[in-house]
């Protein structure tokens, strides 16, 4: 049996789950699941530098702060982008979602480009592609499921990426397509 669950962009939707495998995880046996849906339309980077890739330069194309985040709760995050290739050359780009818990960052950190992914969490494992100047594009959708393991002030998730190239020359970057670009968050509490 399958069941099909559409929410709203923005607001938050009753989902009934009477109809649903309940597990240990499931309140009760059948009720209503409140996701809040947070979405972010900042745009934090507009191109991505293309560098040689040693070390990776990660850049946040957008951002969701979510506050005062309880243990065991639930974020789904969905991660949508289109950049666009004009260098001449491939291309590697390497999309990711990471979170940043209070207190590393404060929760305004994200508007400059070029920040590092040493203290991040990945919410979905990178996976690079090659974009060859004949693909021109590069688009996909990332997901990534976190739940909390304690309480935070606030959590920072980022879409991030990142672009390398063995025959990158300063001043190369990938166009940052950001009409195309979505990044939301369904929080269960």
């Amino acid at each position: 049996m399958s069941t099909i669950i559409t929410v709203p962009i923005t607001g938050t939707a009753d989902i009934d789950t009477s109809q649903l495998p309940q597990s240990p995880s499931t309140p009760g046996t059948g009720g209503t699941i409140r996701p809040v849906v947070m979405q972010s339309e900042e745009l934090v980077t507009a191109n991505i530098a293309v560098t040689t890739g040693s070390p990776p330069a990660w850049y946040a194309f957008r951002r969701i702060v979510a506050y005062d985040v309880k243990a065991g709760e639930v974020f789904d995050l969905r991660a949508r982008f289109k950049l666009r290739n004009d260098t001449g050359v491939n291309v590697q780009f390497t999309p990711t979602v990471v979170r940043f818990p209070s207190p590393g960052l404060p929760p305004s950190t994200g508007s400059v480009p070029g920040f590092g992914l040493t203290d991040a969490h990945y919410v979905c494992q990178p996976i690079g592609d090659n974009v060859t100047p004949s693909d021109h594009y590069v688009k996909d959708d990332i997901t990534g499921i976190w739940e909390a393991d304690q309480d935070y002030e606030y959590m920072i998730f980022f879409m991030a990426g990142s672009a390398a190239s063995t025959a990158a020359t300063s001043g190369m970057v990938l166009v940052n397509e950001h009409w195309h670009l979505q990044f939301t968050a369904l929080r269960f509490t």
